[in-house]
């Protein structure tokens, strides 16, 4: 484990940590349980690469007056992160980019609000919905599909919940089965139906038809 922490001086809750690990999801609870006072920070970055933050965990400031946020982490070695979410009311944020999303205890925070992961519409639907149903504070959520299911049957597929949720921002859909120029299929506002709109940037041989003769007036 590699580690970056950074504070300013006399600011106590600016302090700041980076920590490189093997496997970021399986490393949130161990590094919780040595730190043991995760309040401390106000953020706490975990990656498996130098430039990629797998997870960012924003802690909100007690001073901030958010509801839970004046909870402390103390007293609890066990490293159970879900607890420490529960008492501080789901008051933090956070961020997850990943090509692997299998740890439940993680999903269970309830707290994410940018998420960008692997998907099959035939196989992690399921999963999906459970997490946009969970996560009320889930602003972008990006979901990279790489064996060409159609865009528009992936946003139908969770259209309804969209229509019911209080902060979604943005759903994409990226086919990145071209490096340098992956199709991108983005629809802003998807809950609001008065001010959606669908934004396309795709290569020639890609399969948009539905898109554009379902969402023709919504694209810009």
């Amino acid at each position: 484990m590699i580690a970056l922490i950074s504070r300013r001086t006399g600011d106590y809750e600016s302090m700041q940590a980076t920590l490189r690990v093997t496997r970021a999801f399986k490393a949130l609870k161990p590094v919780r349980r040595m730190a043991q006072e995760l309040h401390s920070f106000s953020q706490l970055e975990l990656t498996t690469d130098c430039f990629d933050r797998d997870i960012t965990i924003t802690f909100a400031a007690s001073a901030g007056g958010k509801p839970g946020s004046d909870v402390e982490d103390i007293g609890d070695n066990s490293g159970d992160t879900v607890t420490l979410s529960e008492n501080r009311q789901w008051c933090d944020e956070i961020e997850c980019v990943s090509d692997v999303f299998s740890d439940d205890q993680f999903s269970r925070l309830r707290c994410l609000t940018k998420l960008m992961m692997m998907f099959l519409l035939t196989a992690r639907r399921a999963k999906i919905w459970e997490l946009i149903k969970m996560h009320k504070g889930l602003r972008p959520l990006v979901l990279v599909n790489v064996i060409y299911d159609d865009p528009s049957q992936i946003f139908e597929t969770f259209e309804s919940l969209f229509c019911n949720h209080p902060g979604m921002e943005t759903f994409t859909v990226d086919q990145g089965h071209d490096g340098m120029h992956p199709p991108l299929f983005t629809w802003t506002n998807p809950n609001d139906s008065a001010k959606m709109r669908a934004e396309i940037s795709c290569l020639g041989y890609d399969k948009v038809q539905a898109m554009f003769q379902r969402y023709a007036p919504l694209i810009e």
